[in-house]
């Protein structure tokens, strides 16, 4: 039986650039879980005034791939990892959306 890693290869080999994911974070920034838990603790840092996510093509590097649209959320002063949470999924649930239009309109058929 092939292992999941070999079976993740032959899958995005097969759909090579067909693949993509929704991230909640910038590209470059917090690849992985929690990214909108490490962006808040930034924010409450002081180390950054925004955050936000963005939609990728997936390749075997986690959230490393070409990035196909991005969404900036602005942190505000009076911000809870509970606000901030849900304005993030705000911006994601319009950007996944606008995104796919993207691929889609982008798509060649034959």
């Amino acid at each position: 039986m092939a292992n999941v890693e070999t079976v993740r290869q032959i899958l995005l080999d097969y759909f090579a650039g067909k693949v993509i994911n929704l991230h909640p974070a910038l590209p470059g920034q917090s690849p992985g879980t929690d990214a909108i838990a490490q962006a808040f603790a930034r924010f409450q840092q002081g180390e950054i005034d925004h955050s936000g996510c963005m939609v990728h093509s997936v390749i075997p590097e986690v959230d490393a791939g070409p990035v196909i649209a991005i969404a900036t959320v602005p942190f505000a002063q009076a911000d809870t990892l509970e606000t901030f949470s849900a304005r993030m999924h705000a911006a994601e649930h319009r950007l996944i959306v606008a995104a796919i239009q993207q691929c889609v309109l982008q798509q060649t058929y034959h």
